[in-house]
């Protein structure tokens, strides 16, 4: 019977993971940008969490990226994050800079109608100007890596989506160098019971710098060398890790 229990079991939760993959973006083929992203599921519990990421070209000059979390889990937590990214998506694509776009996401949930809000970072990256425009719904900030250093970009969070408030979140402007490193992530990469969340983003800062330190090194490789020392045996809570590098 156990034996039968723990079999079941790994097959739910696998069912759960392959579903979270199924709704998560796949990144778009190499161009200005070199992109990657890395899904590390919770350690604990079978159901899907509402983390998710998305990278959209809408011309040749801009590119933006969109990490999140919706409170919650289960499927529940699934289709709002789903419903969050294609509208995203969609936004980003008719031409909505990143306070627009958050300003539209937030007419879509209601916490004392759906129960749950959400937190957003937008960024988008000016190709040709070589600068990041952000904006954020209560979300963490990008890590900028440039020449082995790692520092938290400024960003002014406005109110999570959802929380029915009458926000207009901030857009922050930051000029990147070439060969400019960003990470985006969630709070599986940072967050510790027990420890002060300054001691998580610290951390992450230091595994940034030294990833990034290598020349040559590609968003892959560096996605999976600051994952590697600060979620080694997994994470309590799923984890979205985009990076993307600004060669040249």
């Amino acid at each position: 019977l156990a034996a039968d229990n723990e079999r079941l079991y790994v097959q739910q939760r696998n069912i759960a993971e392959t579903l979270q993959r199924a709704l998560l973006a796949d990144l778009p083929p190499p161009s200005a940008l070199d992109v990657a992203a890395r899904y590390v599921p919770g350690v604990q519990g079978i159901d899907v969490g509402g983390d998710w990421y998305d990278v959209v070209h809408p011309d040749e000059q801009r590119c933006t990226f969109v990490v999140g979390d919706v409170s919650g889990r289960g499927l529940t937590a699934a289709t709002t994050m789903a419903s969050l990214r294609f509208a995203a998506r969609a936004y980003v694509t008719q031409g909505d800079g990143p306070r627009a776009v958050l300003a539209k996401l937030d007419r879509l949930l209601r916490i004392e109608v759906d129960h749950q809000f959400a937190t957003v970072l937008i960024g988008e990256v000016d190709l040709e100007r070589r600068r990041l425009t952000l904006a954020s719904a209560g979300h963490f900030p990008p890590v900028a890596v440039e020449r082995g250093r790692a520092r938290l970009l400024e960003v002014t969070p406005g109110t999570p989506i959802g929380m029915g408030t009458s926000w207009r979140p901030d857009e922050t402007a930051v000029d990147l160098g070439p060969g400019s490193t960003l990470l985006a992530y969630t709070d599986g990469l940072v967050e510790r019971r027990g420890e002060h969340l300054d001691v998580g983003l610290g951390r992450l800062c230091e595994a940034a710098a030294a990833a990034g330190t290598p020349a040559g090194t590609g968003a892959g490789d560096l996605v999976d060398r600051v994952a590697a020392p600060l979620i080694p045996d997994g994470t309590q809570d799923d984890t979205i890790i985009p990076g993307i590098i600004r060669p040249g």
